[in-house]
This record gives structure tokens, sequence and C-alpha cells, in this order.
């Protein structure tokens, strides 16, 4: 529900003209990459709770953002994102940002599953945020094959390069690799780093079973 409770979300939403068209890249079901041209359209407005809940919780003000395909192919379902924040989404430049955030849920999903499953980091119990250090990033862009155009160092690139420490190939049409194939690319990466370490301050003192 949606406004003064007489209307709902989609019923707003299919009023609006999109503000502009926005090429996303994902992976599909299978892992395959997949391109889609999205029509964008995006509003502000009263979010009601569900009928029930009405005197329990208060009515919001938030940022809708509909996504949907423009001639999709015959061989997938069409792209339909339909997205509710808080964030600010005034432009149409704002909402191709969330929709960007969106479109890199695989990777970010991937990463902590890897984290929580492959390097048990919850049995670690680290009270700080788990991130790449200075000297991961740069061992990772040396292991690396030069950039391609337009590709940039993101999230994706780094995760894609710990892949490859595990073996990952990372052809075109090769799905997105799994945890064992991220953690074996951890444990590698580790092994890297301890051996940069090493080789950068010859009096540290190396400690073996």
């Amino acid at each position: 529900m949606a406004e003064d409770g007489d209307t709902t979300i989609a019923q707003v939403m299919a009023g609006i003209e999109p503000g502009g068209t926005h090429l996303v890249r994902f992976r599909d079901a299978a892992g395959q990459p997949q391109e889609a041209r999205l029509a964008i359209r995006f509003a502000t407005m009263i979010v009601c709770p569900p009928i029930g809940k009405q005197k329990r919780y208060e009515h919001q003000r938030l940022q809708i953002i509909h996504a949907a395909e423009i001639d999709p192919p015959d061989h997938r379902d069409p792209l339909l994102w339909k997205l509710i924040t808080n964030l600010e989404v005034t432009s149409f430049e704002q909402a191709v940002q969330k929709l960007e955030w969106y479109a890199r849920r695989w990777s970010i999903e991937t990463f902590f599953k890897t984290l929580k499953s492959g390097c048990r980091i919850e049995n670690i119990r680290l009270t700080t945020a788990a991130i790449f250090a200075d000297t991961e990033l740069a061992l990772l862009e040396r292991t690396t094959p030069a950039l391609k155009p337009g590709q940039t160092r993101d999230l994706d690139f780094y995760l894609t390069a710990v892949a490859r420490l595990g073996g990952y190939l990372a052809r075109r049409h090769d799905p997105p690799p799994g945890t064992i194939i991220l953690w074996r690319g951890f444990s590698r990466l580790a092994d890297l780093v301890i051996g940069f370490e090493a080789a950068s301050n010859p009096t540290t003192k190396l400690v073996g079973n």
C-alpha cells in the first residue's frame, strides 16, 4: 500500500514515465553473463505498513525504483527489478547508481559466503570489517592479466583474481567460481602475503610445523 492507503506502489509507478534507459550486466541462473537494457522509473512516495500492522508501524517516506527490460531475448525471462530504499534518489543518475549496486549482489553474496563457509569467518569472531589489505590488493593486481578496455578494479575484479589463484580459468562463458575455488584462492593469497612480507623484511622469522 502507498500514499493515503487507497493505492499501491505498483499503481503509482505505472503512471510514471521512464527517466531513461540503462544497460546492466549480470549472470543468469546458470552463471552465464548476460546484458539487459532497462527502462528506469523512480519516485519518492509514502509507503504504508500492512493493513493489520498500521497501528504498530509508522508510514515511511521511501524511494522506489522500477527497472523493466526492453526487448528481452526469448531464452530467458525478462528482467524486472523493483527496489525500495531510504537512500536519496532524486535523479536518473542516482537511480542508475542504486541499480549498479544491486547488479553486484552476486559478487557480494559470493564473497561473504566464502568468508563464512570457506574461511569460517564466524568462528574467528572478528570485531572489525574484513577487507582486502593494501598488500593483498597489490599482489592480486600483479597476478592478474592486464585490464581489458572498460574494465575497472572493482570488487568483481578482485574476487576473480582470488578465484584465479584457486584454479579458476575466468573464460568468457565459464560459470562464476564456487566457494571451494575462492577458498583455495584466499588460502594461496595468504601464502603469497607471507612470502612477500618475508622477502620485504629479511629479519622476519618464519615459523614452520
